[in-house]
């Protein structure tokens, strides 16, 4: 599990502290910056103008600033704030030149967010992770309608496909999106260190590799402390890019 404390200790020095009053104006996608909140809160608005109240260490702009692109969530300030800013080159130069495994988990989630069918990022992680260490896996077969996981549960493992499918679900058990071979799941709330927000059900026969973060966190702290802190701003981001489909299904 990722320590966005522990982390912002490491990038002392490395961040602009910046205090913005609520009736301020401030942009925040004006600047090659992406920002956390240390304090306060803002709403941030998805499709159809779903919102979701955002605070203490949510990132604001990590996402779009890897990848030098426009934001694509809007956001209102329902508070005063105070937020870290981070240089938008530094963090794109440092994710570019970051280890085949953290670079593909953020890669990987970045193509969930903006919805990148194309992306080879799974591709990079299956190379240069899965099969790299998969004496070490636990490999786990499912049959057609098998729960994996449900919404709420601890979350233990991400898995990654390695044959079959899978369904994730809502907590109301509506039809979320449906996952390939190739493709992994369950990353995001396992770094983050949360329940479980969507449930996961077999669509036929599916073999999994399970992964537990005592596997895969060598391999993530052995690159900087900006590129870990990335990973975990995109994978939040993920979760609630998670949040607003699902209210919006």
């Amino acid at each position: 599990m990722l320590s966005i404390n522990d982390l912002i200790g490491l990038l002392e020095g490395h961040f602009r502290e910046i205090s913005v009053k609520k009736s301020e104006d401030f942009v925040f996608s004006k600047r090659d910056e992406a920002f956390l909140i240390k304090k306060g809160e803002v709403l941030s608005y998805g499709k159809r103008n779903l919102t979701q109240l955002m605070g203490q260490n949510d990132p604001i702009g990590f996402s779009e600033t890897i990848l030098a692109r426009d934001h694509t969530l809007r956001y209102r300030r329902v508070s005063d704030l105070e937020i870290l800013g981070f240089s938008g080159s530094q963090i794109r130069n440092e994710v570019n030149s970051a280890g085949v495994t953290i670079k593909s988990l953020i890669q990987y989630s970045l193509s969930r967010i903006f919805e990148n069918k194309k992306s080879k990022s799974h591709q990079l992680f299956e190379e240069g992770f899965i099969h790299k260490n998969i004496k070490y896996l636990r490999t786990l077969k499912f049959d057609d309608g098998d729960y994996i996981f449900q919404s709420g549960s601890p979350s233990r493992f991400m898995y990654f496909i390695d044959k079959g499918s899978i369904r994730l679900l809502t907590k109301n058990e509506k039809d979320f999106k449906v996952l390939n071979t190739g493709e992994s799941f369950g990353e995001a709330s396992l770094f983050l260190g949360k329940e479980r927000d969507l449930g996961a059900v077999a669509i036929g026969e599916t073999t999994l590799h399970a992964i537990d973060a005592d596997k895969v966190s060598p391999e993530i702290e052995k690159d900087s402390p900006l590129v870990q802190l990335s990973l975990f701003c995109v994978l939040k981001r993920l979760e609630l890019m998670n949040k607003l489909t699902a209210a919006d299904g």
